[in-house]
C-alpha cells in the first residue's frame, strides 16, 4: 500500500475503507493526495474514539489493537493539516454494528464445541463484549474529503488559457 504502481493524478477517486490504519492515517493521506487528480475524492473509514475518556477496557482493547486511534476532531485535524477539504463525516450507524456482529456470534457459536481450545474464538468473544458494552464510546467514522485544486495549478491553467 504504501508503494503503489500509478502516476500521480491517476485517480478522480480513492476509496479506503478499513484501511489507512495499515499505513498509518497521517502517512496514508499524504501518499495518496498524489494520486489524486484536483478535485479528487478520497473516502477513508477509521475507527475513532467518540468520546475524550473511554472506559479503561474500551481504552485498554482498542489501544493494543489500533494504537493510533484518534477522537474524531483530531483526525478532522490532521486531514485539514494533510491540506484535504472536508466534504463531509460521519459516525457508521449503530444497526451496521450489529449487522457485522449478529452473524459472527451465530458462527461463534456453531465453532465454540468443535474448538473449545481456540484463542481466536477467545478473542472474537472478547471483542463482541467490548462491542456490546461499549459502542458509542467508539465508532468507525467515514471521512469524505476533497483535494483541492493547488495554487499552482490554478497559475499554470490560467496562463495557459490567456
Amino acid at each position: 500500500m504504501t508503494e503503489l504502481p500509478f502516476n500521480k493524478q491517476s485517480f478522480d477517486l480513492i476509496w479506503a475503507e478499513g484501511c489507512a490504519y495499515i499505513m498509518g492515517v497521517t502517512n496514508a493521506l499524504k501518499e495518496w493526495k498524489p494520486l489524486l487528480q484536483d478535485n479528487g475524492i478520497l473516502m477513508i473509514s477509521d475507527a475513532v474514539w467518540l468520546t475524550q475518556s473511554p472506559n479503561r477496557e474500551v481504552k485498554s482493547f482498542w489501544t493494543a489493537e489500533y494504537p493510533d486511534i484518534q477522537t474524531v476532531g483530531r483526525r478532522l485535524d490532521q486531514i485539514k493539516q494533510a491540506g484535504y477539504e472536508v466534504l463531509t463525516h460521519f459516525t457508521i450507524s449503530d444497526k451496521s454494528w450489529h449487522n457485522y456482529y449478529q452473524p459472527l456470534e451465530i458462527r461463534l457459536k456453531e465453532l465454540e464445541l468443535s474448538m473449545q481450545d481456540s484463542q481466536a474464538l477467545r478473542d472474537i468473544e472478547k471483542e463482541i463484549s467490548i462491542y456490546r458494552q461499549y459502542l458509542g464510546e467508539f465508532s468507525y467514522q467515514m471521512f469524505i474529503l476533497k483535494k483541492p485544486v493547488n495554487a499552482e495549478n490554478r497559475f499554470e491553467t490560467n496562463v495557459r488559457n490567456s
